[in-house]
């Protein structure tokens, strides 16, 4: 009766072991991802940066030149607000 108890004992164990053998897996191919993931957050970060910086620049651009019914006839600022 002790005996079988033991053995059965050394099966469970086998079991845990190669239970927490999984888990370690696990953790460790998580682990091997993370590198990749900042990366990728880094080249979309740097996009985003360099989007807002267009975005920003085209619309400083746009707002300078202005056409109102006033000024419809001076060619001079037609050609600017053409230009921009």
């Amino acid at each position: 009766m002790v005996w079988r108890t033991l053995g059965n004992h050394g099966e469970q164990a086998e079991l845990v072991d190669k239970a927490w053998s999984n888990v370690e897996a696990v953790y460790q191919a998580s682990a091997e991802l993370v590198p990749g993931i900042v990366s990728n957050l880094e080249v979309v970060g740097y996009v985003d940066q360099q989007t807002l910086a267009c975005l920003t620049a085209f619309r400083d651009h746009a707002m300078v030149a202005t056409l109102s019914a006033g000024n419809l006839a001076d060619a001079e600022a037609v050609a600017v607000f053409e230009a921009a």
